[in-house]
Parts: C-alpha cells; structure tokens; sequence
C-alpha cells in the first residue's frame, strides 16, 4: 500500500531528524537509519496485528515472449512462497544481502549483531531457502548468489 508506505518513511524520517542531535558521531548513520526504518515498520505491523510481504524488485528483463514471461511470474512466486517459509531473522539478513546488496558489515549493524553473527544467519538462510524451493516442487536450476 503505497500511501502506508510514504506515511513510514515520513514517520522515519521525523525520527531521525528529532533524534540526529542526541546521536552525535555515528559509526554507521545508514544502519542507524535503516534500524528507526525497521522498528517503525514493525511498530506499525503490530498495530494492525498482521504481517505483509514487501513484492522483491523485479530484475528480470522481459522480452516479448509470452513464455518468458509466465516462466518470470511462475519463478517470482516460487521465490516469493520459499522466502515466506525461511523464519524471519534468516530471511531479513538474506534479502538484505542478495537484494538490496548490503554488506555483511551493513547487515551487522542494521541487526545490531555480530559480522560472524550475520554469516551464520545467511548460511542458515540459504539452507532454508534451498530447501523452501525444492520441496515446493521446483528443482534446483534456480541459483542465489548469496
């Protein structure tokens, strides 16, 4: 929903900016960012008592094909439905990291955890996925760069 998501990221951005004074010199002002982002939208999930998954960008480039295109949707939703299984503090650090290109480093201090911490939580997380995606009846032709 578009207008909820402006609505967070305006809500987001009022609160770093009350509290950019109190923070002094940030070792990683993106994290810090991307933490007040997160907690507002969890906050904001919590309210209404429900969770909803963010579509992933669509990197795909489609031709005209029209077989192209069903096989894109078809992997979309199998992608989609694998990730939907992976627990959430797996699946968070592994589209962090494989869509929205984080470092491991980045990922660390947007989670507030270790660098080791965020390696054992991707490879939990592609463990996961693998087997989301394969027991969902797709075979293993898909590959994550992770």
């Amino acid at each position: 929903h578009r207008e909820l998501a402006e609505d967070l990221c305006q809500e987001t951005f009022i609160k770093a900016f009350r509290n950019w004074p109190t923070q002094g010199q940030l070792r990683n002002p993106v994290g810090w960012l991307y933490q007040i982002a997160r907690n507002t939208a969890i906050d904001e999930l919590r309210r209404h008592q429900r969770l909803r998954f963010v579509d992933l960008p669509d990197e795909t480039i489609l031709t005209g094909n029209t077989n192209n295109l069903d096989t894109a949707i078809s992997d979309k939703e199998a992608v989609r439905e694998a990730l939907q299984q992976i627990p959430v503090l797996y699946r968070q650090a592994l589209v962090l990291y494989v869509w929205a290109d984080y470092s491991v480093k980045d990922i660390a201090a947007i989670c507030n955890c270790s660098i080791s911490a965020v390696k054992a939580r991707l490879f939990r997380a592609r463990a996961y996925f693998r087997e989301a995606y394969v027991s969902g009846g797709r075979n293993e032709t898909l590959r994550v760069s992770v």
